[in-house]
C-alpha cells in the first residue's frame, strides 16, 4: 500500500458510497489519507465493478473481450 500511495502512474479508486470508501476517507494512519486524497484528486470514484472495468479498459484501450495488455 505504501508503494502505490507515493506514485501517480497507476490510478486506482472505489465504488462510490461503499465501506472501502469508507474506510479509506475516515482511516488517519498513513498511507491511507494520502490514497483517499489521491483518489479524490484523480475522480476516482464509479457507481459498480462494471464500471470500474470499463474505466480501466479505456484507460488502456483494451477492446471488450481483449485481456492482452500490450
Amino acid at each position: 500500500m505504501e508503494d502505490l500511495s507515493e506514485q501517480s502512474d497507476i490510478h486506482y479508486g472505489t465504488i462510490d458510497g461503499t465501506a472501502i470508501q469508507t474506510f479509506f476517507r475516515e482511516q488517519e494512519v498513513p498511507p491511507y489519507p494520502r490514497m483517499y486524497d489521491f483518489m479524490v484528486k484523480n475522480k476516482a470514484w464509479v457507481n459498480s465493478s462494471v464500471e470500474g472495468v470499463e474505466k480501466v479498459r479505456k484507460s488502456y484501450n483494451i477492446e471488450k473481450g481483449n485481456h492482452r495488455c500490450n
